[in-house]
């Protein structure tokens, strides 16, 4: 798909629970087709919670959130515009074994998702197996239910669902952190290919700087809720300005780290 332009922009955010000190503090960004920003910092730094007002689960306190320029800084009032911004915008969560219905079949979880594009009803059984190879699985899959998949398994059939409906931007919430490293390896090369393919934007939220280099082209790094730094990734890794950041890339592990031995 021959995307272009912005797709997601972020505009001053404020997130802010009663009185204590906001979740996100004036945070604003912007994310092209076809180009990946990782948001990355320690718990708490607000990342997700950007991601969660992004997606249209929990509203701003102030300030503006534009995907493919339509207003989405309030949650979907009904069914008509979810499916809408549906259409826009989808999520792969960090556990989809959450999300996944465990009544349903891997085809029917796909389908359901392809639906959202409309179109004829027999045309859906053939672009659900082009999602399960897009993604690396057999057509044996799709009869099978979520608790039947291994970890890997389910997290790319939440990609395929998330792709079903040809969106311009995936929020991908600490999506790989559950993997084990050749897993992660895995789906983050993946990801790379489908994008590659497809053009789609990731917002790429994660607390494991090891995997950023792997699959982002921008680093925006928070803390308490603020933007710390933000850059290339050549710049945040290689120069990085804030000591905070270089804290973070400090405590990654490198190859052939080994952790210290206790006396």
């Amino acid at each position: 798909m021959n995307r272009i332009g912005e797709v997601l922009t972020v505009g001053h955010l404020v997130k802010a629970y009663g009185d204590r000190a906001p979740a996100v503090d004036d945070v604003s960004f912007s994310l092209s087709a076809g180009k990946t920003l990782a948001l990355v910092g320690e718990s708490g730094a607000g990342k997700s919670t950007i991601g969660a007002v992004v997606t249209g689960t929990v509203a701003a306190t102030s300030g503006t959130v534009g995907v493919c320029g339509e207003d989405r800084s309030r949650p979907a009032r009904s069914a008509r515009e979810r499916r809408r911004r549906g259409l826009q915008l989808q999520l792969v969560p960090q556990d989809p074994y959450t999300t996944l219905d465990p009544t349903q079949t891997v085809g029917d979880a796909i389908a359901e998702a392809v639906s959202l594009r409309g179109g004829a009803r027999n045309g859906r059984a053939a672009r659900v197996a082009d999602l399960l190879a897009m993604v690396g699985l057999s057509d044996a899959h799709r009869e099978l239910r979520p608790r039947s998949l291994s970890g890997g398994q389910r997290q790319r059939v939440a990609i395929a669902r998330a792709l079903a409906p040809e969106p311009e931007v995936i929020v991908l919430d600490e999506a790989v952190s559950a993997l084990d490293v050749s897993v992660q390896a895995q789906v983050i090369n993946l990801l790379n290919r489908i994008q590659r393919e497809t053009g789609t934007a990731y917002l790429f939220i994660t607390h494991d700087l090891a995997v950023v280099r792997q699959i982002a082209d921008d680093v925006m790094v928070l803390r308490a809720g603020r933007i710390e730094e933000t850059g290339s990734v050549d710049s945040i890794f290689g120069r990085p300005r804030s000591s905070y950041t270089r804290a973070l890339l400090d405590a990654t592990p490198r190859p052939g780290w080994q952790p210290a031995q206790s006396g």
